[in-house]
């Protein structure tokens, strides 16, 4: 009996110093204790590809964190974004309502029209310079400056001139970056052209 337990203590002893041992030359950087055990165990029949797979495990790990990683950096992007856009609307509604509340308030037409009607040069235009020059700085209020480009060029240059007055600045360069160069500079040139006569 003696015997049996100074051999399982003899055996207890090696795999301890064994322990020991890799330990120590793993904590100094020379042995990697965790590759010698799965090359260990490999040994041990059904176990033969356990490194390979161990291996193989590990790399898919790491692959996979570097995937959520980019997936959490471009969630935290797309909130940003999403901040910065509601911010940029809320400020251009700002401005609209600044813009419009900066407008002279239009007066009703004298002549009666559907809601489907819209002023239309040369053809349900209001009476009076005034009121056609209210009613086009309403129109324009409410249109994309693509739009409003569009239907300044139809204007009378003096008409042109003085909405572009009584419009914000801001608008108006969103206005003249839509107009075609030869419209702008014909505009240009007339202004110029006025201002020399006088």
């Amino acid at each position: 009996m003696v015997e049996v337990l100074l051999k399982i203590g003899k055996f207890l002893l090696v795999v301890a110093l064994i322990y020991f041992g890799l330990w120590a030359l793993n904590q100094t950087g020379i042995v990697d204790s965790k590759n010698v055990f799965l090359q260990t165990a490999s040994l041990i029949p059904g176990l033969n590809d356990l490194a390979d797979n161990y291996e193989l495990g590990s790399k898919r790990n790491t692959l996979l964190k570097q995937k959520e990683d980019r997936l959490k950096a471009q969630e935290e992007q797309l909130i940003a974004d999403q901040e910065k856009l509601a911010a940029d609307r809320d400020r251009f509604e700002d401005e609209q309502n600044q813009w419009r509340n900066a407008q002279p308030a239009s007066t009703a037409p004298k002549t009666v029209r559907t809601d489907n009607d819209t002023v239309v040069p040369g053809i349900n235009q209001p009476a009076t310079p005034e009121e056609k020059i209210k009613e086009y700085l309403n129109m324009l209020g409410k249109m994309k400056p693509k739009q409003a480009a569009s239907v300044i060029q139809k204007l009378p240059e003096e008409t042109v001139f003085t909405i572009f007055e009584q419009l914000n600045q801001f608008q108006v360069i969103k206005i003249m970056e839509n107009l075609p160069e030869d419209y702008l500079a014909k505009l240009t040139q007339d202004r110029l052209s006025i201002y020399r006569n006088r």
